[in-house]
């Protein structure tokens, strides 16, 4: 009996040899990890190989290590965390980078962090010349409220200065003056020049009103395009340090896909990014589908969606149907409260709207015709 036992047990070790040996060879094996699988079990494995760019096999040492061949590049991980990639699905990787190289945001945790930093900024900027402070969102701060008028005002006299939160934002008495916004001044389309209910004259908080100051612009627009490309790489690279393998950039320009496209073409492109791409709202039916037509390019990388492959692939089309929520601009079901946090007065304020029901009805209709997300 022990002599059959025995014999079985040499057939199934020369048929798990077999097997192994069989097997196609792993590109790369990471061993002595755990390998947190995130299965319906949340099993813990040891080991990881990927051959084709695709996961062949999870495990323990022993059975994964059975497919390195010659060439397979094999990491010993030193028993450190391996876990799947993260997905930021919201981010604006161009904007975010080429901000920071031109000018780092600093970190504002309090009105006196935001005061401090303007302070900072107008002593070398000419007097006269705009201090823009730019994604300063209010909900961030200890006090949880955009700063006034009046407090930009004692900040920075000399300059017209804007806060800018995304949709909304506030500028300085300088900022009204030199753009010529006065209680006259009447709100841009979808937008709105907030004004005191009492005399009538702004606030200085704009709504999707940026349109109406004059003389400020994003500096990023300046940066050339190599130092520019330089600036996303560096930014992918703390993406990856920090577990981000996929983006989704929501609200890409054809310049910005054609960056992504170029990274992957020198095999520099370091995190899989899906692309929504920009679309505006408005116009008749016929405009709407010619700039659907025009989406993809002559090259037919630009769209529709699922065009690419896994590092650069077409996602669905960006609009702004409202405002954020950030910032006390999002279409809300009931009026948004008074109070200090976003300078709401209003009684029946609820947020802003951008496109009419019948509108989005009909651009999703011919984005629909043509395979768009």
């Amino acid at each position: 009996m022990c002599r059959w036992t025995a014999a079985l047990c040499a057939l199934l070790i020369l048929s798990v040899s077999a097997r192994a040996d069989e097997a196609p060879k792993a590109d790369l094996i990471i061993h002595n990890a755990r390998v947190l699988t995130v299965d319906a079990k949340f099993t813990i494995a040891q080991a990881v190989a990927v051959r084709q760019d695709k996961i062949q096999a999870v495990g323990d040492d022993r059975s994964v290590l059975a497919l390195k061949g010659p060439e397979t590049k094999v990491i010993d991980a030193g028993g450190k965390v391996l876990m799947p990639g993260l997905y930021d699905s919201h981010t604006h990787p161009v904007g975010a980078a080429t901000s920071e190289a031109i000018r780092p945001i600093p970190v504002l945790r309090s009105l006196k962090d935001v005061f401090d930093a303007i302070r900072e900024r107008a002593k070398t900027t000419p007097e006269g010349e705009w201090i823009a402070l730019y994604y300063a969102f209010p909900t961030r701060l200890d006090e949880a409220r955009f700063p006034t008028k009046e407090e930009l005002d004692r900040v920075a006299p000399k300059h017209p200065v804007l806060y800018h939160a995304g949709p909304a934002g506030i500028v300085n008495s300088m900022a009204l003056k030199v753009s010529g916004i006065t209680k006259d001044t009447r709100n841009p389309t979808n937008g709105v020049i907030v004004k005191d209910p009492v005399t009538g004259e702004p606030t200085g908080m704009l709504r999707s009103a940026y349109g109406v100051l004059k003389g400020v612009g994003r500096e990023e627009a300046s940066l050339e395009q190599s130092k520019k490309v330089e600036a996303v790489k560096k930014l992918f690279a703390m993406y990856n340090e920090r577990g981000l393998t996929s983006v989704a950039d929501r609200n890409a320009g054809r310049d910005a896909l054609d960056l992504y496209l170029g990274l992957k073409k020198a095999g520099e492109l370091t995190v899989r990014v899906n692309v929504a791409r920009s679309f505006g709202t408005g116009g008749t039916r016929e405009e709407v589908a010619r700039r659907f037509d025009a989406l993809p390019g002559k090259d037919g990388l630009g769209g529709p969606t699922g065009v690419g492959d896994e590092m650069v692939r077409i996602g669905p089309i960006k609009m702004f149907l409202d405002g954020g929520m950030l910032n006390g601009t999002a279409y809300m079901r009931k009026p948004w409260p008074k109070g200090d946090t976003y300078q709401i007065t209003e009684d029946d304020y609820r947020g802003l709207l951008f496109i009419q029901p019948e509108q989005l009805r009909m651009v999703v209709e011919e984005g629909a015709k043509r395979k768009w997300q």
